[in-house]
């Protein structure tokens, strides 16, 4: 059975886990930019960089789901322990 304390705090993990990846997303860009601008190979970063997009993409779905339980549980349609 759901618990919407346990939910709360799942949430602010997701949210966590979701700025840490846009964090490093944003520094593998710059990362990818300074390779390109100095001729260098940046495959292995856009490499990295797409199995980073990848995860954000799987943390926000994971965050949805979570605010719906949320929801659920405040509108009444499941029950909390």
């Amino acid at each position: 059975m759901p618990n919407l304390q346990w939910e709360m705090d799942q949430l602010r993990l997701a949210d966590e886990h979701i700025a840490t990846a846009e964090r490093s997303i944003a520094e593998l860009r710059s990362d990818i930019e300074k390779q390109q601008a100095h001729g260098g190979d940046s495959y292995l970063g856009e490499r990295a960089l797409h199995a980073a997009l990848g995860a954000l993409e799987e943390f926000r779905r994971h965050r949805e789901l979570i605010v719906d339980t949320i929801q659920s549980i405040k509108d009444g349609r499941l029950p909390s322990t």
